[in-house]
């Protein structure tokens, strides 16, 4: 009785990891390849940033704000970047 449950418990368990991975692969790449996210990240290449993370993309009132980091990772290498829904960048702070 003890080893089904164990055994049950062990397959929720499993399940549970391979939706939680789902999840987090959709989000990081849904957020890649936000028009917002593709805006801000050409703008850091055009200020001679050679690879780009997207930290996040989200709304703030009419425009999006885009964080993103210097790839490898330094100190001053990361940047906030608003972008208007038309999808033009308004501003690009480090």
């Amino acid at each position: 009785m003890k080893e089904a449950k164990n055994k049950w418990l062990l397959r929720v368990a499993t399940i549970a990891i391979i939706v939680l991975l789902c999840f987090i692969t959709y989000r990081l790449t849904a957020i890649k390849y936000h028009p917002a996210a593709q805006v801000a990240t050409q703008a850091a290449m055009a200020r001679g940033w050679k690879m780009v993370e997207v930290q996040s993309v989200r709304k703030e009132g009419q425009h999006w704000v885009v964080l993103l980091h210097r790839v490898p990772r330094v100190t001053s290498g990361v940047a906030r970047v608003e972008v208007s829904e038309s999808g033009e960048m308004l501003v690009f702070s480090q």
